[in-house]
Parts: structure tokens; C-alpha cells; sequence
């Protein structure tokens, strides 16, 4: 059975066709709306880190916190934003917007004022509102499916029902009221990403080489389901501390997605940027796997530097990469890249060395910038009509 979009009201200066949605406007597509504040929260949440007790010298902050709203307050609002709206594709109803985004912005924006350092709302408050948030996102997944009878993404519900669990548990844990290892949000959200990456980016290549001409070796599936499986076994054994056992897996995850990439059609790259900033932001997965790796056996660099290679290079670039496509320009060859997006991109991508060789203000100074630069651009593109479909183009680039 496929769902119409014509069961969802239309506004009155909105029409239905095969390149728009019958939803129009901010409240038109989660996309429009989460996107943004992610977007925001990278920099308002950087910007507190590093700078926040320059002009508040009483604020308390922990790296309890730091991660929380790296991981679940930006990640997080970037799922919202691509699985609400991705979720479409599936089950081929308009993406979800309206008053059921309305609730998921309140529920994202009141955990956040609830982790506040300053406490300015009550723990159970913030912990309730976390859970709610993600457990929101994953009723809205399963209810678009039973409507239209197909789209079942059951990796993906259960997938935010964990990170529910997993944002409420800690923020208790920032209180002191129980421990969770530090590794577990950062390498949880990178499964998603190379869950959806290790996908969706050969999948847009394959595309542009399918126009080509140009001829491609495609990966079996079960070499994706076998890679998620040992990096979820990677690790359950870093949590237990097996150390080595757990280094281990991440050579063989990490070498294989630098397997996965050298058989994708690379040459589209040169000429679209789109696919680039994909095909960058991916390769911090391996690198950040590796690294993390060397940590675990050879006690070299750090567990702060390899977290922040996968939390800034490949979850921020593969953030900005795959949104960008939802506000890019459409014409019949395809999508394009908005002016400026581009070098939006690569300051967030110099941020993450300048990182990891400790010149921290200026890391910051440059990640706030461009994601400051990318919100600039991506505002003026979230009203009007919701495109059809949101992350490809008319030809589906």
C-alpha cells in the first residue's frame, strides 16, 4: 500500500506535485526546523565550553556535561532532522511536520535549559524531557509506518528508545547518582553514522557515476551488517575493558571502510561539492576507529583526541554535508551547493586538526565560525515549499 500525500491537509497556497510536498512553510518538515538548531547548538554549546567562564566565572561546567550536548543535544537534533524527514522515502507519506515537530522542538529546547550547568530547572525535569525527546522520534517513526503499512526502520526506532534511555541515564550520572563510561554516547552515535553513512554516501556516488556512464563494484549488504556487528561487539568490549580485545575490532571496522571507499566511484567528487563534503566527512570514521585503535594497543594518542576526531570531523561533517543537500539548489542535473557552503564546511574540517593538536581557542574560534557561516546560509531556505523528495535531486543526485 502507498500512502498520498493529499492525507495531509493543504494549506491554501500550497499545491501538490511530483517536485513539492503538500506541506509548506517551518513547521512544513522536521529538516527545516532541527537542522537549524543543531546548527545553533554547535556553536552556542562549543562557545559556553571554551569561552563560558571568561564572562560567567561562577559557571560550573563538567566534561559530563560537554558530551551530553555534543552527543544528544547536537547529534540529536540532527537525527530528528534527518530521520523525520528521511522516514518520507519509506513510507512515501509527507514528511512529518506540524504540531507533532512542535512538541519535539519543545521537548530538545527544555532538556537543554534542563542540563543547564546552573541547574536551572529540576534534575527529574531534564532526565524526563531527554528520554521523551527520543522516544518521541521513534513513536513518530513507528506511527508513519502503521499508517502507510510499510517503511518499517526498526534499527533506527530501536536506536533512539537506547539514546532515550541512554540521554536520561546521563544526565543522572552527571549528579553523581550513577556511572556510564564516557565512550558509550560517542561510539553509539558513531554506529548510527556508519549505520546510515556507509549507505547513503556510495549511494549518491553511484548515482552521479550511474550519469556517467562509469560502471562501479557495489558491496554486499552482509559486509555492512558484519562490520556493524563487530564494532557493537568493539564496543561492548570497551565497556567491559577489554581493551585490547576492543582495539582489535576497531582495526578490522576502520580498515574495512577504508576498504568500502576505495571501491566507490570517487571520481564525482572533482566536480560537486555536495559529494565531497560526503565523502570527507565519512573518512574521519576510519581515521577516528584508527586512532582509537592505536589508544586501546599502543597507548598512543588519546581517548579525548580520537573522540574528538569522530565528534567533530565525522559527526559534524557528515552533519553539515547531508543537511546541506536538504537546502542545495534544484535543477534537472541535480543538486547544487549554495555559495559559501563549501567553505562553511572546510573550517568545520580545519577545526578538528587544530583540535587535535591542542590549539583549543582557535579550534573553537574556527568550528563556531563556520557552522555560524552554514546557519547564515541554510536560514533564508527554511520556509516555502517542502521539496520531493528532500535529499536528492531531481534526478535523484
Amino acid at each position: 500500500m502507498f500512502c498520498q500525500a493529499g492525507e495531509w491537509p493543504l494549506p491554501a497556497d500550497v499545491t501538490t506535485s511530483d517536485r513539492v510536498w503538500p506541506k509548506s512553510g517551518l513547521w512544513g518538515a522536521s529538516f527545516r526546523v532541527m537542522f537549524p538548531l543543531a546548527a545553533l547548538w554547535a556553536v552556542v554549546c562549543v562557545a559556553i565550553w571554551q569561552w563560558g567562564q571568561v564572562v560567567w566565572p561562577n559557571l560550573s561546567l563538567s566534561v559530563q556535561w560537554h558530551i551530553h550536548e555534543m552527543t544528544f543535544g547536537f547529534g540529536g537534533a540532527a537525527v530528528a532532522g534527518y530521520l523525520l524527514t528521511a522516514c518520507s522515502s519509506w513510507t512515501g507519506r509527507a514528511p512529518v511536520g506540524g504540531w507533532p515537530l512542535m512538541v519535539l522542538v519543545a521537548l530538545w529546547g527544555m532538556t537543554r535549559i534542563g542540563v543547564f550547568p546552573e541547574q536551572l530547572l529540576p534534575v527529574w525535569l531534564g532526565v524526563l524531557t531527554a528520554v521523551a525527546y527520543f522516544w518521541w522520534i521513534a513513536g513518530l517513526l513507528a506511527f508513519e509506518a502503521w499508517r502507510c503499512g510499510k517503511g518499517w526502520r526498526p534499527a533506527f526506532i530501536a536506536f533512539c528508545v537506547m539514546a532515550g534511555v541512554g540521554s536520561g541515564v546521563w544526565i543522572d550520572a552527571m549528579h553523581g547518582n550513577v556511572r556510564i563510561p564516557h565512550v558509550v554516547p560517542v561510539l553509539g552515535f558513531v554506529f548510527l553514522l556508519i549505520l546510515v553513512g556507509a549507505r547513503m554516501v556510495p549511494a549518491f556516488l553511484q548515482s552521479a557515476a550511474d550519469r556517467a556512464g562509469r560502471t562501479y563494484r557495489s558491496i554486499p549488504a552482509h559486509e555492512h551488517v558484519l562490520n556493524l556487528g563487530i564494532l557493537a561487539l568493539g564496543i561492548l568490549a570497551l565497556t567491559l575493558e577489554f581493551r585490547l580485545v576492543a582495539g582489535l575490532m576497531f582495526v578490522v571496522v576502520g580498515t574495512s571502510l577504508l576498504r568500502f571507499v576505495g571501491l566507490w566511484p570517487l571520481r564525482s567528487v572533482l566536480k560537486n561539492s555536495l559529494l565531497a563534503m560526503l565523502l570527507l566527512g565519512f573518512l574521519w570514521l576510519p581515521i577516528g576507529l584508527l586512532m582509537w585503535a592505536r589508544v586501546l594497543m599502543l597507548a598512543e594518542f588519546s581517548v579525548t583526541e580520537a573522540a574528538h576526531a569522530l565528534m567533530m570531523g565525522a559527526m559534524g561533517g557528515l552533519i553539515m554535508a547531508v543537511s546541506a543537500r536538504a537546502f542545495a539548489h534544484r535543477s534537472d542535473e541535480g543538486l547544487k551547493a549554495r555559495a559559501g557552503t563549501f567553505v562553511a564546511f572546510l573550517l568545520v574540517t580545519i577545526s578538528v586538526p587544530l583540535r587535535l593538536t591542542d590549539r583549543l581557542d582557535l579550534a573553537a574560534s574556527v568550528w563556531c565560525a563556520g557552522w555560524l557561516l552554514y546557519l547564515l546560509l541554510i536560514l533564508p531556505r527554511i520556509f516555502g515549499p517542502v521539496p520531493r523528495p528532500v535529499f536528492s535531486g531531481a534526478r535523484n543526485t
